[in-house]
């Protein structure tokens, strides 16, 4: 590996940072875009006396992503993410809120939030 200098990797540095700012902001628009259309179904779902739960459909939903992955993220990595989507999506579909949901709520505590031990 090649050395660089202090400036040189703050400018790097800066950079990579940015660049995951502006992926976060698109994977916002892009979850709230998809939030949208799961309440739509749920509407759907409701309005046709069907159940707003369809553990198929969730599998399937899973399995396409596993199926889509080239890395770096390790398909473990990519079902959970899912799973915290999925969850999130069905309690809109519902009208149940975060804070009604402690699987949720609890993620943090159990490891999975960027700070161990409390909250987000």
């Amino acid at each position: 590996m090649v050395e660089i200098s202090d400036q040189n990797f703050e400018a790097q540095l800066s950079e990579r940072r940015t660049e995951i700012d502006i992926i976060d902001q698109q994977l916002v628009e892009l979850l709230n875009r998809r939030a949208a259309i799961a309440i739509e179904i749920g509407q759907l779902k409701i309005a046709a006396h069907k159940p707003v739960h369809d553990p198929m459909r969730e599998v399937e939903i899973v399995t396409n992503v596993i199926k889509a992955n080239n890395g770096p993220l390790k398909d473990e990595s990519l079902r959970h993410v899912f799973s915290v989507i999925l969850r999130v999506d069905k309690n809109a579909q519902s009208g149940q809120s975060l804070q009604e949901d402690p699987k949720i709520v609890d993620a943090p505590r159990r490891g999975y939030g960027w700070r161990t031990g409390g909250s987000w």
